[in-house]
Formats: C-alpha cells, structure tokens, sequence
C-alpha cells in the first residue's frame, strides 16, 4: 500500500490499485524509475522559473525574449 499512496501522489488515478505490484521487484523498480524522472523533469522546471523570476525582478515591463525562453 506505501507504493500506491506514494504513486498516487505524483500519478494520480493512474497508480490506481498498483499495490499488488509492490511485492515484485520488477514493477516496484519501473514505478519508482518513473517517479524519479516526474521528479527531475519538476526540479528543472523549477530551475528555470527562479531564473525567469530573477530576470522579472529587475524590471517594470518585461520583455518578449524572457517568455521565450
């Protein structure tokens, strides 16, 4: 059930019922594989967004090329 609750946090209904799969090693193993790739495709986001908002900080009218980037 841990695996379910935990997936189902980044997952949503698509780790419905996944608790059945935490016993074998080869599930378990893909479902975290793919929770760690959700999680650094977030902290790149993350990254990104502090630098636009550094950039806007500067500013009183932003400009074209910070959308863009």
């Amino acid at each position: 059930m841990r695996l379910e609750f935990t997936m189902r946090l980044l997952f949503g209904e698509k780790a419905y019922q996944i608790a059945s799969l935490e016993a074998n090693p080869v599930h378990r193993r893909e479902w975290l594989q793919k929770a760690i790739r959700k999680l650094l495709r977030r902290q790149v986001l993350m990254g990104e967004l502090e630098a636009i908002s550094k950039a806007l900080k500067g500013t009183k009218v932003a400009n074209w090329e910070l959308s863009s980037t």
